[in-house]
């Protein structure tokens, strides 16, 4: 009897996860830099620091857009994730401006500050949509912030989260 509360427990835990997870994660683009202005975030020539990646996918795909961020810095920072799904016939699926350091939007946020110093980490979400049609698509972003020559990216990823819920 044991026994089958165990698997019966463990089952449950492993289904809510999936569940709350909204998919599984699909692809991930890393930012080594982020593309800055002086003092505030500057809109930037669609070719000029935008990172983009392929997909294949099919009609009814979900999928949700996150961002996964370590930094730290001295002073004060603006930060945006700009970030558009095309298909390959140019037609538009989603668009989205985030600021993924708002503690409001974030999922998860955590900060720390040693003297001057500010580390912080957050995941945000950036959006949702559901794909239209069968067709090949292109995922184009760009990560922009304020120029703060202190600033140092541990990590700063657009996650993709696939889910085949149709």
């Amino acid at each position: 009897m044991k026994q089958l509360t165990a698997i019966f427990f463990t089952s449950l835990v492993f289904c809510l996860a999936s569940c709350m997870s909204g998919g599984e994660e699909f692809a991930r683009m890393s930012f080594d830099k982020a593309v800055g202005s002086s003092t505030e975030i500057t809109q930037v020539a669609f070719d000029n620091g935008f990172k983009s990646q392929t997909f294949e996918l099919e009609a009814g795909d979900q999928i949700t857009l996150y961002t996964d961020i370590d930094i730290e810095y001295e002073g004060s920072i603006l930060l945006d994730f700009l970030t558009v799904m095309v298909s390959e016939d140019n037609d538009t699926v989603h668009v989205s401006q985030t600021i993924p350091n708002d503690s409001e939007l974030a999922t998860r946020h955590t900060t720390k500050t040693f003297g001057s110093k500010k580390s912080e980490s957050f995941k945000t979400k950036i959006g949702r949509f559901k794909i239209p049609e069968n067709n090949t698509y292109f995922l184009k972003s760009i990560f922009r912030s304020s120029i703060n020559k202190s600033l140092t990216l541990s990590k700063a990823d657009v996650v993709v989260m696939k889910s085949w819920n149709k």
